[in-house]
């Protein structure tokens, strides 16, 4: 069955920050999984420098957030680290930039929820990218994901 669900996204100032909080279990209560993605703060962090270096005197735009619902029933029937791998693949492939995947529930244990923060550049420590060499990215396709919940085979192979 084909759910539509609303994915709020987020424009981010503080990239670096954001991975901390999103996959921080002192900082978050109900943290299911984090990617490793979400270890390397040195490069969310470099990502940061590099942003702010390239806007001088402006809020640069670090990244972005997406915030994507899921059906509760993915927390029994799909691990973890199958969801993530498999958000940060499409998102990667449609970007051509890095994602943190983080899979939290709220507080009450209500929503089952997928926290994606991506960047908007080029990873910087392995290209030794400068400001003037970096080229437009192509713009994410949000429309165009949707999750269907699996059936019983598929949840178990």
């Amino acid at each position: 069955m084909l759910h539509r669900v609303m994915i709020k996204t987020t424009p981010l100032h503080d990239v670096a920050g954001r991975v901390d909080y999103i996959s921080n279990p002192d900082r978050q209560e109900q943290l299911v999984y984090a990617d490793e993605a979400c270890a390397d703060l040195g490069f969310w962090k470099d990502l940061s420098a590099y942003c702010q270096k390239s806007a001088p005197g402006k809020r640069a735009r670090e990244g972005r957030e997406l915030i994507i619902p899921l059906p509760n029933e993915f927390s029994k029937e799909i691990p973890p680290e199958d969801i993530a791998n498999a958000f940060r693949s499409l998102l990667e492939q449609e970007t051509g930039t890095r994602w943190a995947i983080a899979l939290h529930w709220n507080k009450t244990k209500q929503s089952y929820h997928l926290h994606a923060v991506g960047s908007e550049n080029p990873e910087v420590r392995e290209n030794d990218v400068t400001p003037e060499s970096v080229k437009p990215r192509k713009p994410l396709k949000l429309s165009l994901i949707h999750i269907s919940e699996p059936t019983r085979q598929e949840a178990i192979s």
